[in-house]
């Protein structure tokens, strides 16, 4: 064959690629071999994993086998789930005083709007009451600690008669004073007003200064 036929040949042979192996870009590295159709045993992105050894995600090298699950709505670890064992509860915060109810809750990264770490809260429909709050006179358990009124209400006693003098079997505990209520238990009688502690004894029958006797030597009776 002369040198014309020879170069022919070979020109033929260049063009149709026999005899000749083609670079696979995704290989990058200049060696010749045959190109992989998919690259799914590829590793694009570095970390030492490709998609036929389980890279869920080729294009980013946190996101492989193995790795640390970090709360950032990814399946870092490629094993099917997201976000397993990082995420934290909240609750429902439905008065936005900063405790939650547990009535309702989200598992999150990060506390959504309106919800909130602490379940603790005993009223969530009043932003006056929860865990720690001082604790007011209004009937309400302000710190949520079962008691209402704690160490605040005062106690009165029942003053039917009007004579400033209360009944001792008839106490009120309240904060604050309230009409037909006395701070004292001095009335042994509270459906008479002539009769309490320290009235003047009258000759009626009854004992008017509540010292357990009638009608005594005090009476006036002769």
């Amino acid at each position: 064959m002369n040198s014309l036929s020879e170069t022919l040949v070979l020109l033929s042979m260049m063009a149709s690629g026999v005899g000749c192996a083609t670079e696979d870009p995704a290989y990058g590295d200049g060696s010749l071999g045959l190109t992989d159709p998919d690259h799914s045993s590829v590793d694009n992105d570095g970390d030492g994993y490709s998609e036929d050894e389980g890279d869920c995600d080729d294009l980013d090298d946190q996101t492989h086998p193995g790795t640390i699950e970090v709360c950032d709505g990814i399946d870092n670890d490629c094993d099917g789930v997201i976000d397993e064992g990082v995420t934290n509860t909240y609750y429902i915060d439905a008065d936005s005083d900063g405790f939650g109810d547990d009535v309702m809750s989200v598992e999150a990264c990060r506390a959504p709007d309106g919800y909130s770490r602490s379940a603790s809260d005993c009223d969530d429909a009043n932003d006056k009451v929860f865990p720690g709050n001082v604790e007011y006179c209004d009937e309400l358990d302000n710190d949520c600690d079962r008691t209402i009124d704690e160490d605040l209400q005062e106690v009165f006693w029942a003053d039917a008669d009007g004579d400033g003098f209360g009944d001792p079997d008839a106490a009120l505990y309240t904060c604050e004073y309230l009409d037909g209520y006395v701070a004292n238990t001095d009335d042994c009688d509270d459906t008479s007003e002539i009769t309490y502690l320290g009235a003047d004894e009258i000759c009626d029958e009854l004992n008017n200064d509540c010292d357990a006797l009638v009608d005594d030597e005090d009476s006036g009776l002769d």
